[in-house]
């Protein structure tokens, strides 16, 4: 007897097979890009904590060749208020650089623009732009500058502020961390920690 009439003739996917098959690639996909973002957060972390290592060095080479850091006054306003350490402050919620520093530092480092702006965010609402470099004289003797701080951002919870560096306020998205120059309060420096 033939059967032929009843046969089941098989093509394609059912739509049950196709949504599954969707799904598992969708659960990949979003994988993927999240440990993309992830990965993009410490690469900007990493570059923002090598921007400050080279300030760093700028400022110790100043001071090496004049005895202080930047903020004698006679030529730099001391203790004035934090400064963008930027060719532009137009990402910088402080004053901008003073054209007498970004001279006097010029053989050192050319000034790069400032961080990329990220929003800190402190108690469940934003606190203003996360940016950076910034920089202050903190300890006058006489009329020179002993010992001044960097004070910068850096992305994700825990986040490492660098070699040297401290953690200051945590954000529920970043941490605000400090290196104090010519050593951290707890005398770490940034080339022996």
């Amino acid at each position: 007897m033939n059967h032929r009439g009843f046969q089941k003739n098989i093509q394609g996917f059912t739509l049950v097979e196709l949504l599954v098959v969707i799904s598992i690639i969708g659960l990949l996909a979003s994988t993927v890009l999240a440990s993309l973002n992830s990965a993009r957060i410490k690469a900007d972390n990493s570059q923002r904590v090598s921007t400050v290592g080279e300030y760093y060095k700028a400022f110790q080479l100043f001071y090496d060749d004049y005895g202080a850091f930047p903020g004698d006054s006679s030529v730099f306003p001391v203790n004035e208020s934090e400064m963008c350490l930027a060719s532009t402050n137009t990402n910088c919620d402080t004053s901008p650089i003073s054209v007498p520093m970004m001279t006097a530092l010029s053989p050192y480092i050319k000034l790069g623009p400032a961080f990329p702006i990220f929003e800190k965010i402190y108690l469940g609402g934003p606190d203003g732009p996360a940016v950076g470099p910034r920089y202050q004289c903190e300890i006058v003797s006489g009329n020179l500058c002993i010992k001044g701080y960097f004070e910068y951002y850096v992305k994700g919870n825990n986040a490492s502020c660098g070699w040297g560096a401290y953690g200051g306020w945590q954000f529920d998205n970043g941490v605000e961390c400090d290196l104090h120059f010519p050593g951290a309060p707890d005398g770490c420096d940034y080339n022996s920690c």
